[in-house]
């Protein structure tokens, strides 16, 4: 529950910071907690991660109270219209007939959301840290936006939770792979194809040897290669019987067939 209080956390100094950007999910894990949001004009810059960490302390020192609220489904729907929200507004919308809506007020602020959550944002403490990773590619959203970003926050209990993560986290930035693809002129990344790779002459030849080297043990194998369009009809993949089997970890899935509603389950 403090992970994803902690992303409640973050959706509310965003939202205080920057009026019209909408929240669209939050998740956690064993060591983050993330919110998928949508500016309102601009991408959020680097800059803006140390105006949001700020908010965020804020925020736990103002102690507030975190309150649930079962709420009509139409008079939900057209609240969170009125505020801006469309991505909760179309979220309701997906939640069976017959189930209970639930929001939670968090201070002045709310949100759609399951729960449960801690009493009050005192309890999220302030081990935690906002990182760079945004912005994410689209299609990271539930309802994917042009300029949709993803801010994570590493919390946890004890201080030397998040201290044991900052480290890793600086390690790992010393080894980020865009850092040293641009230092080794490997490859670039450009706003006309977010999250799509292009491939610089050197990565080119890295790209084909283990390519050829992945061939060779392939069809050492037994296996033969096929080639298949990158884009198909849901239908072919229900037929084949791989979206039973796969369509949850598929990024395809994840905007078609999303979870309902944001859940810290």
């Amino acid at each position: 529950m403090i992970r994803h209080d902690t992303a409640h956390v973050l959706a509310e100094a965003v939202q205080e910071l920057f009026p019209g950007t909408q929240v669209n999910h939050r998740a956690r894990t064993s060591r983050t907690a993330s919110s998928t949001i949508s500016p309102a004009n601009e991408p959020f810059a680097l800059e803006d991660l140390g105006k949001i960490e700020a908010r965020m302390r804020e925020i736990v020192d103002r102690d507030e109270a975190i309150t649930r609220e079962v709420v009509d489904r139409n008079a939900a729907i057209a609240d969170f219209e009125a505020m801006g929200e469309i991505y909760k507004a179309d979220i309701i919308r997906d939640i069976p007939v017959g189930e209970a809506v639930t929001v939670y007020h968090q201070g002045g602020w709310k949100d759609l959301c399951r729960g449960p959550h801690l009493p009050s944002t005192r309890h999220v403490g302030k081990a935690f840290k906002t990182d760079q990773n945004w912005p994410a590619p689209t299609g990271a959203a539930t309802r994917p936006t042009p300029n949709s970003s993803a801010s994570m926050a590493p919390p946890g209990p004890r201080r030397r939770t998040s201290d044991a993560y900052l480290k890793r986290v600086d390690e790992a930035e010393r080894r980020d792979h865009r850092k040293l693809g641009r230092a080794m002129d490997l490859f670039h990344l450009q706003e006309e194809g977010r999250g799509m790779v292009f491939w610089h002459p050197k990565a080119g030849t890295l790209y084909r040897t283990l390519e050829a080297y992945m061939r060779r043990r392939l069809e050492a194998d037994g296996y033969q290669e096929v080639k298949t369009p990158q884009v198909l009809d849901r239908n072919l993949w229900e037929r084949s019987g791989h979206w039973e089997k796969f369509h949850d970890n598929s990024s395809s899935a994840r905007r078609t067939r999303a979870r309902p509603w944001p859940s810290s389950r």
